[in-house]
């Protein structure tokens, strides 16, 4: 969404201009982690060391030209922090919300966020079986969860479809899954997490 709004006010966006939105995603992620840390309490230097780091440390660190892969890392803390939301409280409209930065993460189309879209399955999944009674966790969920799911879908769906159509007359689709897998998920690659 932000590339469109460049794209409105400077139809010849510089490479400075370009740079600067890739920063401006990392802020609206850092952004996410300072919300999810004030709705669980948590201290706010705790939150602006986490989101320093997280804008220039981790994975940003190493993405920085890889603007597609930034994107999905800067919408997964809004997610998360919707998500958690819709879930606690029961509220269908933060499902939505959460369903909407979803559907931005799963745009990206990258391994950056299947693994975030894997951790977001995670968590819901940590939900239901934390705390008290575990069915009534799952049914309070069913809304947030639906509408979630709802806009999540219409938000990814056709770029995913657009996307598998072009993989269908493009060479690059015979790059197989298990070879893209053994070079981008390397365990190896965990230690840029440390």
């Amino acid at each position: 969404p932000l590339h469109f709004l460049l794209a409105y006010f400077d139809p010849t966006p510089s490479f400075r201009a370009v740079d600067s939105l890739t920063f401006a995603y990392l802020m609206l992620g850092s952004v996410g982690i300072i919300l999810y840390f004030r709705d669980r309490g948590w201290h706010a230097a705790g939150a602006l060391v986490a989101a320093l780091a997280f804008a220039f440390g981790g994975s940003a660190s190493a993405r920085l030209q890889h603007t597609g892969q930034i994107i999905s890392l800067s919408y997964f803390p809004l997610t998360l922090w919707m998500l958690s939301r819709a879930l606690e409280r029961s509220s269908w409209r933060a499902g939505a919300i959460a369903g909407l930065f979803g559907g931005l993460v799963a745009v990206g189309r990258d391994q950056v966020a299947l693994i975030f879209l894997y951790v977001l399955i995670g968590f819901v999944i940590a939900h239901w079986a934390g705390g008290g009674d575990w069915r009534e966790r799952t049914r309070a969920s069913v809304k947030p969860l639906a509408a979630g799911c709802l806009t999540g879908t219409l938000v990814a769906a056709v770029p995913l479809i657009m996307t598998a159509l072009l993989a269908a007359r493009s060479n690059r689709s015979e790059i197989t899954w298990m070879a893209t897998a053994r070079g981008s998920l390397h365990p190896a690659d965990l230690l840029t997490f440390v």
